[in-house]
């Protein structure tokens, strides 16, 4: 009997994902041939207590409910990584699970827990964490960053996103930085780098549309400081992945690349914050996904 682990983040998605819990268990009740056990994260990066989870359940599959921040999480904790995962969109930000699954209903993502099917997706590291759909510096860092410390609780998520967008638009200052890969060095003002394992981020910007999350490759995307009456029209273009023959952009697949500011940068891997000067950038192992 294929035993299920689901674990999800309680607040992902403004709650979202506790309603869609409940909806998974009257789910699970229906099944006769899985056995399905359910974790709730405790805190933020409650890796020990994921990890405790799937030691005692022994699952086959890890199956994870939440948004890309979520999956994130989960799938930085050591024992996870060596099992079969399967997501069910409930967060602000579903990209991966878009990408692979394409658009589905919460009731079709279930089912699909039940799946024989398996395939294989890239992972990258960045410093010492994993990320699966891509990594954003820059504008999209600070972006991100100041979305989650917006302290509007009053406000839906996706409103201080676009609020956070444009402040940025208007005051980000880019930065010169120092990229080494492929046995060179180069220096490039950046406004805005990506390096992305998936083709969207940050809820359907289709940062990189030539990425495939199983070449063993990563896509970097550059796009160099324009004017701000500029920005906005670059913004446009990346929202619909017109953007990678523009003069402003620069495109380059690699394994792995390390990107040097002068000034602590904000980044975020998934969604999920970090900052630093230096990010030291590779594709990592492939995972198993139900598909």
């Amino acid at each position: 009997m294929r035993r299920i682990l689901v674990v999800s983040n309680p607040f992902a998605g403004g709650g979202e994902a506790v309603e869609v819990m409940e909806m998974y268990k009257r789910f699970a009740d229906e099944q006769s041939d899985y056995e399905y056990y359910f974790y709730l994260t405790q805190a933020p990066e409650d890796f020990d207590g994921i990890s405790s989870a799937v030691d005692a359940y022994k699952p086959d599959v890890v199956s994870i409910v939440g948004g890309d921040g979520t999956l994130n999480e989960v799938l930085n904790v050591e024992n996870v990584r060596e099992k079969i995962i399967h997501i069910v969109p409930a967060g602000t930000g579903n990209d991966f699970h878009r990408l692979i699954y394409g658009e589905c209903t919460v009731r079709e993502a279930f089912e699909l827990s039940k799946s024989e099917n398996i395939r294989k997706y890239d992972t990258g590291k960045c410093n010492d964490r994993y990320f699966i759909n891509g990594v954003g510096i820059g504008f999209d860092g600070a972006v991100a960053n100041e979305t989650v410390r917006m302290k509007l609780s009053f406000m839906p998520m996706h409103w201080k996103y676009w609020i956070s967008i444009l402040k940025n638009i208007l005051f980000y200052k880019s930065t010169d930085v120092k990229l080494t890969y492929d046995g060179k060095t180069e220096t490039r003002n950046a406004f805005l780098v990506d390096v992305a394992n998936g083709t969207e981020c940050a809820g359907s910007f289709k940062i990189s549309p030539l990425s495939k999350p199983d070449d063993g490759l990563l896509n970097l995307v550059l796009i160099r400081n324009v004017s701000r009456l500029k920005r906005m029209a670059k913004l446009n273009m990346v929202k619909k992945g017109k953007h990678m023959k523009d003069s402003a952009v620069y495109h380059q697949e690699l394994k792995e690349i390390k990107i040097e500011s002068p000034k602590k940068l904000y980044a975020h891997l998934d969604g999920e914050i970090m900052s630093s000067t230096v990010f030291d950038i590779s594709i990592s192992d492939q995972l198993k996904f139900v598909v």
